[in-house]
């Protein structure tokens, strides 16, 4: 009896037949032919919890005039510092919504893996979108000042994109995907008011299969967030007063 033997894989640029694909993945060069990204550890005092990091990033950016005079151009990823120069540690001093802090800087090496650069080009995309005026909604950039509004529909669109930075076998290389976000344009007050009219007698129901999960946009600060089950609670409550007061 033949024992069935695995088929081994061809080694690398061996055998087969080449073939011409195309993605959307670009690579970019550096301005300098040769640098060294050197990495900073920033600490605070008094400490801030490592999830509060739009808290960090505001502290840093009051004190983004005294940094820059050590450091030059930098790029702040929570609670570390990009930067072409090297510099000792130095400690400097800010405030933030009357509460002083104080910083201290402290080198860690340059980046070497590519991982490390990874996290740094990213950042630096993340970083440039913003002042292009981009809104970031999660991991994806909108150009608000291209929505495309379909006024018969009620719906406004939002044209923008995705990337990212990956390290392949020729280096750091930008992955772009473009992404659109639809919008209706009513309120959730309006949508409960439309909903409690055509089921008076369900609309809780109606309103929680429709509205738990679903994502609500504030336009003034352009910030999305998610409707959790607590909606069915407030108006729960919202009843059992009606009835007290009767």
């Amino acid at each position: 009896m033949e024992t069935a033997m695995q088929a081994l894989r061809p080694g690398y640029n061996q055998s087969g037949i080449p073939i011409q694909l195309q993605g959307n993945f670009f690579k970019f060069y550096h301005k300098q032919i040769s640098f060294c990204l050197q990495r900073y550890s920033v600490f605070f005092t008094p400490d801030i919890s490592y999830s509060l990091s739009k808290l960090r990033a505001k502290i840093i950016f009051m004190a983004k005039p005294q940094i820059v005079e050590h450091l030059g151009q930098f790029v702040f990823a929570n609670t570390i510092i990009f930067s072409l120069q090297t510099s000792p540690e130095f400690i400097i001093e800010t405030s933030y919504d009357n509460l002083n802090y104080t910083l201290r800087i402290t080198p860690t090496g340059s980046l070497s893996q590519p991982k490390e650069i990874m996290h740094f080009y990213n950042k630096f995309f993340n970083r440039v979108q913003g002042m292009l005026k981009l809104v970031m909604i999660g991991r994806k950039f909108y150009d608000l000042d291209k929505a495309i509004k379909l006024s018969q529909h009620k719906l406004i669109i939002w044209p923008g994109y995705v990337n990212s930075v990956g390290y392949y076998e020729e280096g750091c290389l930008l992955n772009v995907d473009v992404s659109h976000r639809y919008l209706r344009e009513i309120t959730i007050y309006d949508q409960i008011k439309k909903i409690k009219k055509k089921s008076p007698h369900n609309f809780r129901e109606v309103i929680a299969k429709l509205l738990i999960g679903a994502s609500a946009l504030t336009i003034y600060n352009k910030k999305s967030y998610k409707i959790d089950i607590l909606i069915g609670i407030c108006l729960h409550q919202v009843i059992l007063k009606k009835m007290a007061k009767k």
